[in-house]
């Protein structure tokens, strides 16, 4: 593969030429300092780094759960996957900046920031040009579609894995041009660490292979350690993240019903993909996108993306077999469909249709066709051309961050470019009811039903608006919307709650059995384990209950009320042993609780 180069190189500016392209991560740094006196977003991060108790104990034995503890229970608590990495750097943060969130958030954009110095380093490492490296970086550490991996918390996973993986494309390159046996350790290291912090990752083997392929004058049998190396490790590392995600029910069935209805689907996600690369936003959470491919704009984007694939195929398919057609542009085509690949659905079917967030690494080869051709102009349309592309990025990268400083923010946005997502309307809900603001709530689930028609998940807002009503106290409206809300397995939440409402209304037999109902549809979740066990010790079936706060304690083992219904059910049982341990255990989490638990064992079995 040539190095990429023109004649005016030298003029394009002195500063690109004496300065090394890594300080470019200065300026993803520099993008993302607003984020630093943000908080938690009411998208994840409460259940996968707020109330995480576990990544909040810096002991060997939670290091030891992260590394080895695959139980369903225990991957549960880490988000329903297999990344120790992830979680490590996580547990990390809490011991030093506590629950200070903006300490996670700079931890989140000095990641990003070395992510961006790698992917700069590595476009010189391989191609030999400054100004290339300088534009490529710097469009890449502007770009809005990275404002979702780097100001949302949770996404952690993604600029870890990001830096890891660029790091060994790097250390890799090196290894195929210089040689040296710890050159190849540790790049598959590196990437055997970027699998275990974001399972898409294991895209980064394929393009191990192709930076082996692809360079020219590299003894065959370097090119032979690094090929088969890096797809035998990734193959190593994803597997265990692979198997904890089916334990799991991670995935997905395929979102157009079938294969042939999802690769179809797919050409429309991937020219939603190709336009928000091309600065063509709003950028969101959610995207006026669905299976049902109903929207005005999805034929032209199914033109649009299935054009692009075939256009790309094409030239990386030439490429591999014709080894004068690799060069740097047919190596950014390839480079896009090989991460593209991992988030097409074709190959794995995602719970997500489509995110910005799995742009994060495949968009640096696109940028590296655009830089080609930057650097092939000459100098002044070249100038002119890149400084607009990277003011727009700066601009839309600095309306999309503030959006993330709050959760209802976050929501208003993300409604306002698709109405249609049902789960930001019943969030707004949410916080409205928390602040007490009932007849605000009420409007927003008015306006989601308004744009919900037909939509699987509309049970939310029929869940949300029971819950309005019963904290109204209107126990009897409550309980006709909640009976509303569930409807079928999805909305499993839906009948642990009518059994609360149920119980309210003292009619504890058929409180039981929507508790039943709700943990025959999801057995994994402690909300409904603990409630099928109120409502089965109410009644007297106190072996039930016993099962069922057993279990809820495996779910949610830092939950001091699981505890405490432990000690209640070995009370009820003359178990003194349960009676003891659950006791102790739920006042050794919550000393508030003692109290309480001195009534209890005054007054005895009820």
């Amino acid at each position: 593969m040539d190095r990429v180069g023109n004649a005016g190189e030298g003029s394009r500016g002195s500063v690109a030429e004496r300065w090394h392209p890594a300080w470019v991560g200065l300026a993803g740094v520099l993008a993302y300092l607003p984020t630093l006196r943000y908080g938690l977003t009411r998208y994840d991060d409460p259940w996968l780094i707020g109330d995480n108790a576990l990544l909040q104990r810096f002991e060997w034995s939670t290091i030891r759960t992260v590394l080895f503890d695959f139980s369903v229970e225990r991957r549960l608590l880490l988000g329903a996957e297999y990344l120790p990495l992830r979680d490590l750097s996580v547990l990390l943060d809490f011991a030093v900046w506590g629950d200070a969130y903006g300490g996670h958030h700079l931890t989140q954009v000095l990641l990003y920031g070395a992510q961006c110095a790698v992917a700069a380093w590595l476009v010189l490492e391989l191609f030999g040009s400054r100004p290339l490296s300088w534009w490529v970086g710097a469009g890449f550490a502007l770009h809005p579609v990275h404002v979702e991996a780097v100001a949302w918390l949770s996404e952690r996973k993604g600029v870890l894995g990001g830096v890891l993986f660029f790091s060994a494309a790097l250390v890799g390159v090196r290894y195929l041009r210089r040689g040296a046996p710890w050159r190849l350790a540790l790049a598959l290291l590196l990437l055997a660490g970027a699998v275990l912090s974001k399972g898409h990752m294991l895209a980064g083997a394929g393009a191990l292979v192709m930076s082996a392929l692809w360079l020219g004058d590299v003894p065959p049998q370097r090119r032979w350690a690094i090929g088969v190396g890096s797809l035998v490790v990734g193959v190593l590392a994803f597997l265990p993240v692979y198997l904890a995600g089916q334990a799991v029910g991670m995935v997905q069935a395929y979102h157009g019903g079938g294969l042939l209805e999802t690769a179809m689907l797919f050409t429309v996600v991937h020219g939603k993909y190709l336009l928000l690369t091309m600065l063509a936003g709003p950028y969101a959470i959610a995207y006026p996108l669905g299976a049902d491919l109903d929207g005005a704009a999805d034929p032209w984007l199914a033109l649009l993306g299935g054009s692009a694939l075939l256009v790309f195929a094409f030239f990386s398919v030439r490429a591999l077999f014709r080894p004068a057609f690799r060069t740097p542009t047919s190596f950014g085509l390839s480079w896009w469909l090989v991460f593209l690949a991992p988030v097409s659905h074709v190959v794995f079917p995602l719970q997500n249709l489509l995110a910005d967030r799995y742009l994060l690494v495949g968009i640096w080869g696109l940028l590296l066709v655009f830089g080609v051709g930057l650097v092939r102009l000459p100098v002044r349309p070249g100038r002119i051309l890149g400084a607009a592309w990277l003011i727009a990025s700066l601009a839309w990268t600095m309306l999309q961050v503030p959006h993330w400083e709050s959760s209802r923010r976050l929501r208003t946005h993300a409604v306002a470019v698709h109405p249609g997502h049902i789960d930001s309307w019943h969030r707004l809900a949410s916080e409205a009811q928390e602040r007490g603001h009932f007849d605000e709530a009420e409007r927003f689930v008015e306006l989601g039903l308004a744009q919900a028609e037909g939509a699987e998940d509309r049970w939310r807002l029929h869940h949300r608006r029971a819950l309005i009503l019963k904290e109204r106290g209107d126990i009897d409206e409550a309980i006709v919307w909640m009976r509303l809300a569930a409807s079928g397995r999805r909305a499993h939440k839906a009948y642990a709650n009518l059994a609360h409402l149920l119980a309210a209304r003292g009619e504890w037999v058929e409180a039981l059995a929507a508790a039943r109902q709700a943990t025959e549809y999801e057995p994994r979740s402690a909300h409904n384990q603990r409630t099928r066990g109120i409502m089965a010790l109410r009644i007297g079936e106190v072996e039930e209950a016993c099962l069922a706060f057993d279990e809820a304690v495996l779910l949610e083992p830092f939950n001091p009320d699981n505890h405490f219904n432990v000690g209640l059910c070995g009370l009820r049982s003359d178990d003194d042993a349960k009676r003891d341990s659950g006791f102790e255990r739920a006042i050794a989490l919550d000393p508030s609780l003692a109290p309480q638990v001195e009534q209890m064992l005054r007054s005895g079995p009820r």
